[in-house]
Formats: structure tokens, C-alpha cells, sequence
């Protein structure tokens, strides 16, 4: 999850920046973040070639609060309809 969470908010922390550099050309950077999308993600994901018993407990936590946030996540085509304007 670490390498997830870092990804996003470097993107985030580049969106902004650029944001404030092509301000002044009229030209404005919106990122949309729209929390917790049904995706193909986790299937697409590659997968470790061993798992570490040490992160047992960690790794059913974070298992499980995906689980259920993807069971209560929006539709990805809403998403899309939402910041197609």
C-alpha cells in the first residue's frame, strides 16, 4: 500500500506545481480524484512470488478495507460522465 499511496500523492504534489506554471498562459490543471472507483485493479496487479508471515495481519487489514470500499465504489463511467464537460 505504501507504494500506492506515494504514487498518488506524487501526482498529486505534480499536478498542483503544474498547475502554477501554466497559469499564466490561461491554462488551468485539475486533477480528479474521485476516491474509490470499481476498476480492474487489483486483478491486474502484479502479485508477490512469496508473502512474509510477518505482514499477515497488516496485509488482511488493508485486504479487507478494499474489499469493502470497492463493493460501495462508484461506477467508473460516472467518473468519466462527471468530468467529461
Amino acid at each position: 500500500m505504501g507504494l500506492y499511496s506515494a504514487t498518488k500523492h506524487s501526482i498529486e504534489g505534480m499536478s498542483e506545481s503544474l498547475d502554477h506554471e501554466t497559469r499564466q498562459f490561461g491554462v488551468r490543471v485539475v486533477l480528479v480524484e474521485p476516491s474509490c472507483t470499481r476498476t480492474n485493479r487489483e486483478l491486474n496487479a502484479p502479485k508477490a512470488a512469496g508473502l512474509l508471515t510477518a505482514y499477515d495481519t497488516e496485509r488482511r487489514a488493508a485486504t479487507s478495507s478494499v474489499a469493502n470500499h470497492v463493493n460501495t465504489a462508484s461506477d467508473p463511467r460516472l467518473v468519466a460522465d462527471a468530468t467529461a464537460d
